[in-house]
Formats: structure tokens, C-alpha cells, sequence
């Protein structure tokens, strides 16, 4: 999941907001002059706003309709064109009124007085720590394939985990997000049929906000990308102008996988995609890169830099792209593997987990 989160950090979607003040006032023990990007979700997409730290200091405001999640992430100047350090990225909920961090030369650890939705989400962040490290090892062997039958277990678990959060926060917002956690990210994600049961914990004037009717849609986005769905079909261009068809795809075991040449981690990975693609390309194996690029000269720059051979399609249209928003994507990288009928059999594998899967499938 942090790789996921670290290529939100990119989030350039902005408009106007109606709302109430809020103020993020941030005291770090630091000299060198960074910069603070804060990203804020705003219904279905995010507002950015950044500041300089000064002196180990720093201060944010703007405005927001309700509590809404974001991510903070701090960039040393010197560095401020390279993707963050994990250590710098904080998850948090920001609300009208004050925030204030404190903390090290670093974003990691530092503590947040915020509003009761922050107080809320640092009990459901903990929960989710605690089961992923109560299931860590059954996580792992989940995902190299070695205990495939372990998967009900784990999403029965996880899904207990938010039932009892939601339980017991009916009214809030977090409720909402904790519901969209267990059915969008990662460690380990949970049936959509789990999400809308746990969703009718919720209380009444909850389920009727807009906040949830837009999570609803989402819902209904990951239950037509599930694992054991047909892949909805979509056609896009491909760097030379020409339209490919996912169906036109067919016949062979195929990964789709959501980058942009702006993700971080979506180039480290590369190299590996690179290699697992080598190896079983002649075997019956795929892979189609959609890219959430804006530019198309970044794009193709980044297809030759990085020796990635295989089919690759965008509109350039970035988060807005059609394909990542008929998929539901809303973090950089993804990944789903299809079957050769074009069914969705994986999804969000790392490359050592594809390559465990494909020595199966294709001896």
C-alpha cells in the first residue's frame, strides 16, 4: 500500500472549494528548506496546496466542505523533482479549524492534534496495523500462492477489523474511508458484497450524504473489476496514435497495469516487470501498460528509458483517464491479471508474486 500511496502524491486536480477555513501549522526539527504538499480529498477528486518549511517550520490553510482525508508529504528542495521518501509521507484526516504537527527531521512518527476525525482515523489506522501484523505471514504465503485456500480467512478477518470500526463510529466520516479501504487498497482487500454489509452499519443520516452515495458508485466500480469478473473491455491509443482493444488481446495470460512515468515507484518496479516479461513472453504471456501520463513526450521517453517492449495504450488525459476511471484506479501502480478468456484472476501483484503465479499457469 505505500507504494500505492507515494504516487498520490502527484494529484494536480484542483478547483475551487466552498467551505470553512482550515489551518495546518507544522513545527519539524529541521534546517534544510523543503516543501510541504498537502492533498485533500475533494469528493471524487483532490486539491492541492503546498507550503515552504522554513526553519522546521511550516503552516497550511484552505478551505473544505467537511473532514476529508489527505496525504502530507515533505520534499527537501534539493530533491524536490524526485518522488518523496516513504518517511515523509503522513496520512491524515484534515477538518475546519486548527491542525498541529509535530515531529522530527521527518514526517514519519510525528504527532497530529487534529479534529475528532483525525482522533477517529488513528484508531482505525492502528486496527489495520495490528491485523496486518497479526496476518503477516499468512499474508505472504497468500500471496506467493502457497495457501491460496487462506484467502476467505484473511478477508472474513479484515473485513471483522472495519465491521467493528464502522460499529462503532456510525456518524463518521472515517467510516466512510474505512469502507473504501477495505475496497480499493491494499494490504489485502475485501469482497464487495463485505463492504456493502459493513456500509449499512452506518447511520442513517450517513448513508443518505453525498459522501456516501459517491462511495456507493465506487462499490459498484470495484464490483465489475473483482477478481472472477470479465474485464470490461475498453480502447485506446497507443504511443503511435493507433487504437488497441483489450478484447483484441485475448488468447494469453495478461497483466494490465496502471503507471505514468511520473510514479516512482512504478519505474523501480520496471526493471522486474522487464525481467518476469522476458522470461514468459513466449509462453502465453502479456502485459498492456495504461499510463496516467499528461505529456505524451514523458510517456514515450519513459516506454525507451525503462525497455518496456510490451503493448502500452493512454489518452493522456491523467487521473481522468478513461480506462483508470472505468477501473477505479485511484493510485499508481495497479495491476490485473487476466485470464486468456479475459478474466480477472489477480490483481495488484508485485512482480515476484506474478512470476510465482505464471510458473504455474504456464510451466
Amino acid at each position: 500500500m505505500k507504494y500505492q500511496l507515494l504516487c498520490l502524491l502527484w494529484l494536480l486536480l484542483s478547483r475551487p472549494v466552498a467551505g470553512q477555513e482550515f489551518n495546518i501549522a507544522g513545527t519539524l526539527s529541521m534546517h534544510s528548506p523543503a516543501t510541504v504538499i498537502l492533498t485533500v480529498r475533494v469528493d471524487n477528486d483532490w486539491q492541492e496546496y503546498r507550503a515552504p518549511v522554513l526553519h522546521g517550520k511550516f503552516a497550511l490553510k484552505g478551505k473544505l466542505e467537511h473532514p476529508s482525508f489527505a496525504y502530507l508529504v515533505m520534499k527537501l528542495d534539493e530533491a524536490i523533482a524526485q518522488p518523496p521518501m516513504l518517511t515523509n509521507i503522513m496520512e491524515l484526516f484534515v477538518a475546519p479549524g486548527q491542525t498541529v504537527i509535530t515531529g522530527e527531521g521527518e514526517l514519519k512518527g510525528a504527532l497530529v492534534n487534529g479534529g475528532a476525525e483525525q482522533r477517529d482515523f488513528e484508531v482505525l489506522s492502528s486496527a489495520l496495523r495490528q491485523w496486518e501484523s497479526e496476518h503477516e505471514t499468512e499474508l505472504k504465503l497468500w500471496r506467493s500462492g502457497q495457501s491460496p485456500a487462506s484467502g476467505q480467512s484473511l478477508e472474513d478477518s479484515r473485513a471483522h477489523v472495519l465491521k467493528q470500526f464502522v460499529q462503532q463510529h456510525p456518524a463518521s466520516l472515517v467510516s466512510l474511508h474505512a469502507i473504501r479501504n477495505g475496497v480499493i487498497d491494499q494490504p489485502f482487500m475485501i469482497a464487495t458484497a463485505s463492504a456493502r454489509t459493513i456500509f449499512q452499519e452506518l447511520s442513517a443520516a450517513m448513508k443518505e450524504s453525498s459522501a456516501a452515495k459517491l462511495l456507493l458508485s465506487e462499490i459498484g466500480i470495484a464490483e465489475q473489476t473483482a477478481i472472477g469478473a470479465m474485464a470490461p473491455d475498453f480502447t485506446q491509443a497507443d504511443p503511435t496514435g493507433v487504437p488497441v482493444a483489450l478484447n483484441s488481446l485475448r488468447g494469453k495470460y495478461l497483466l494490465i497495469d496502471f503507471w505514468a512515468s511520473w510514479c516512482g515507484p512504478c519505474r523501480k518496479e520496471n526493471p522486474e516487470w522487464v525481467r518476469v516479461y522476458g522470461h514468459f513472453k513466449d509462453k502465453g504471456f502479456g502485459i498492456l501498460g495504461v499510463s496516467l501520463d499528461s505529456k505524451k513526450d514523458n510517456w514515450q521517453k519513459a516506454i525507451v528509458k525503462d525497455q518496456l517492449t510490451w503493448t502500452h495504450v493512454s489518452d493522456l488525459k491523467y487521473w481522468k483517464n478513461d480506462v483508470a476511471v472505468q477501473y477505479g484506479i485511484r493510485t499508481v501502480p495497479q495491476n490485473f491479471l487476466l485470464s486468456p478468456e479475459g478474466r480477472i484472476i489477480a490483481r495488484n501483484l508485485k512482480p515476484e508474486e506474478l512470476e510465482v503465479m505464471l510458473a504455474k499457469l504456464l510451466p
